[in-house]
C-alpha cells in the first residue's frame, strides 16, 4: 500500500521470521507489571536512527521517536479497527473527502503554528499525527486521487508560509510516483522528505526564528 511504501514498512514475512524464544513473542518484564515485545522494540529502536536516535533512548525525544515508530508499524491500531470492524468499504467510498479535509487541516496548522519553541515542537508531532492518518486513507484511494492529491498539495506549499511544508509535498510525491526514502527519510531527488513528528535534537521542519526560541 502507500502508507506501507512511504513509510518503508517491513514485509509480512518479517514477523513471523525469528524463532522463538528471541523473536516476536520474547517478553520482557516493565514498570507495573507490563510487559513488551523484545523484538518489536528493538525494531522500533532501529527505525528511530532516522529521527537522529543514535544510542540509547533515555532522554524525551529519544524515548518519543521510538514511541513514533510503534504507531507507525502499527498504524496506530487503524488497520487493526479497520479490519475488526469491516471499514475498507466505508473508507474507500469516504477516503477522498477526509484525505482533503485533514490535508487541508496540515498546511492550515502549519502555517498558523506557535512560535514559542515548545508550543511549535508539539504543533509538529500533532501535524505529523495528522499526516500519518492522511496518508493512511490515501493508500484506500486510487492512483489517479493520489497523483492529484500529491500535485495540490505541491501547488499548496510552493511559495509563502506554507513553503516549509515543500520537502514533505515533494516526498509525497515521490512515493506517489513509484519512489522511496532512504535511511535518513530523504528521497532519492535531494528535495522530499518523509515527515516525522519527534526528532532528537532540532526538528527540521522548524525554521532558525523558532529554534532560537525559549
Amino acid at each position: 500500500s502507500l502508507y506501507a511504501q512511504y513509510y518503508d514498512l517491513p514485509p509480512p514475512q518479517h514477523w513471523d521470521s525469528a524463532p522463538e524464544p528471541s523473536g516476536w513473542v520474547q517478553r520482557l518484564p516493565w514498570r507495573k507489571g507490563r510487559t513488551t515485545a523484545a523484538g518489536f522494540t528493538a525494531l522500533c529502536r532501529t527505525r528511530a536512527a532516522e529521527a537522529g536516535l543514535t544510542g540509547p533512548s533515555h532522554g524525551l525525544g529519544g524515548q518519543g521517536a521510538v514511541l513514533e515508530q510503534s504507531q507507525v508499524l502499527t498504524t496506530h491500531n487503524l488497520a487493526a479497527l479497520t479490519v475488526a470492524l469491516g471499514l475498507e468499504p466505508v473508507w474507500r467510498e469516504r477516503a477522498p473527502h477526509l484525505v482533503d479535509r485533514v490535508v487541508d487541516h496540515v498546511v492550515r496548522t502549519h502555517v498558523r503554528r506557535p512560535v514559542q519553541q515548545q508550543a511549535a515542537l508539539k504543533a509538529v508531532k500533532n501535524t505529523a499525527y495528522a499526516w500519518r492518518q492522511a496518508v493512511f486513507l490515501l493508500s484506500y484511494c486510487d492512483e489517479e486521487f493520489q497523483t492529484a492529491t500529491a500535485r495540490r498539495l505541491l501547488q499548496a506549499t510552493a511559495s509563502g508560509a506554507a513553503a516549509q511544508l515543500g520537502p514533505v509535498a515533494a516526498g509525497l510525491a515521490h512515493v506517489v510516483a513509484g519512489g522511496g526514502f532512504d535511511a535518513r527519510g530523504i528521497a532519492a531527488d535531494g528535495r522530499g522528505r518523509r515527515l516525522l513528528g519527534w526528532a532528537v535534537g532540532e526538528h527540521w521542519l522548524l525554521g532558525p526564528e523558532i529554534r532560537g526560541t525559549r
